[in-house]
């Protein structure tokens, strides 16, 4: 089950690092869209004891959001100083919209 999963690799990632292990990532096209798991997969990190997750939706982090939930938006070698500074300014939070829409046709169809 995903609570064993959280909880396991958490420690061992610990022991390695010999530090606490407190935000987790969530995996690529992680079903965000379906509510009751995204409740359920919320209350498993909170028991696992992490303090908050990034998703996979693209955007910035506003407040008011979910910890478990945060945005983030994706930055990479090939982003020269122009691009990272726009996204880093949020010019590339409407790219979430873009995700959701496409995420939501996926899920329902």
């Amino acid at each position: 089950p995903i609570e064993y999963e959280l909880r396991a690799s958490k420690l061992q990632i610990e022991e390695k690092l010999g530090r606490p292990v407190e935000y987790y990532s969530y995996a690529h096209a992680f079903p965000g869209q379906d509510r009751e798991f995204v409740d359920y997969v919320e209350g498993s990190l909170r028991q696992a004891g992490y303090l908050g997750a990034l998703s996979t939706r693209i955007g910035v982090a506003r407040r008011g959001d979910s910890p478990y939930f945060l945005k983030r938006i994706p930055i990479n070698s090939y982003d020269d100083e122009k691009l990272l500074k726009a996204k880093l300014e949020g010019n590339y939070d409407w790219l979430h919209s873009l995700q959701d829409v496409k995420k939501k046709l996926k899920f329902t169809g």
